[in-house]
């Protein structure tokens, strides 16, 4: 897909995490919980991710869905020789 990478990982719960699943509050309180490690740790991820693609990651975002016990990540990548304004879209 160019300059996205798309991952998608499934089993990801913990035990006590398929636990929590059972109610509404449990799945709002995991995905709550995930994002916020997702945002503490998305610079970290960045920097592996370039390291092993040999390409800048320019963001990311991620989501979850708890119903299906799997997670989603895109990655946007630098593409060879562009600068990070070169592919963003031009408003005069």
């Amino acid at each position: 897909m160019g300059n996205i990478l798309l991952v998608c990982c499934t089993g990801i719960f913990t035990p006590t995490e398929l636990r929590l699943t059972t109610s509404a509050a449990g799945q709002r309180l995991i995905k709550s919980a995930r994002h916020e490690w997702h945002n503490i740790v998305h610079a970290d991820i960045e920097t592996i991710i370039s390291r092993i693609v040999g390409n800048k990651v320019l963001r990311s975002y991620y989501d979850l869905n708890v119903d299906a016990n799997e997670q989603l990540e895109v990655y946007m990548l630098e593409r060879c020789g562009e600068s990070p304004t070169q592919g963003a879209p031009h408003h005069p």
